[in-house]
Order: C-alpha cells, then structure tokens, then sequence
C-alpha cells in the first residue's frame, strides 16, 4: 500500500496559511538564485506500507519544496490495494503502535 498527500491545504486548514503567501517572510532560510525571497509551495508526505510473509517493511517521507512565489497546490493521492485487512507496527520496547491502519475495499 502507498499513499502519497499533498500537506498544503490541510496545514492552511490548520491555521499556517501566511506559509504560503508570497509575503511569508522566510530570509533566514535565505534567497533564490534571482534575489527574491523564499516561499513555500508543495508540502508532501508520503507513505508506504508492505505486508508479507517474510516481514512487514514501512516508510513515510514528507518533502516541503521552496519557491519564489508560493502557491497552494490541489490534493492529490494514489492507494494500490489488493483486499480487506488490518495492518500496524508495533514498537516491541514499548508495546505502543507506531503505524496502524484498516483497509476494508474498494
């Protein structure tokens, strides 16, 4: 299973919309190539989870892309799955879930 979202519009929702303005004031990142201040445009998070009889593999990653002008990018996501089934990573030190999710069709 992969699952790829775009983070842009949700962190406006949670109230970080000035992030993505063009006045954002972001120097202390620093500038772009032409001079012009940094904006943020695309932020991603990404993951993947495989489930198999030799082990489970789990990998997220979250990219946030730097522009001059910042923009709001549309949702956008892609999910490959094969049947209902209810999955998670378990820390055994802890006993605590770290990933966890059910999966009932399509």
């Amino acid at each position: 299973m992969s699952v790829k979202r775009f983070l842009s519009l949700l962190l406006i929702a949670l109230g970080l919309g000035s992030w993505f303005v063009e006045t954002a004031d972001f120097t202390g990142l620093g500038t772009m190539a032409d001079g012009s201040g940094v904006g943020l445009g695309k932020a991603r998070h990404s993951v993947s989870f495989e489930l198999g009889a030799a082990g489970t593999k789990a990998a997220a990653s979250s990219v946030v892309s730097a522009t001059a002008a910042a923009t709001s990018p549309p949702w956008d996501a892609e999910v490959r799955l094969g049947r209902p089934f209810v999955y998670a990573v378990v820390d055994l030190a802890t006993g605590l879930p770290v990933f966890a999710g059910v999966f009932e069709g399509a």
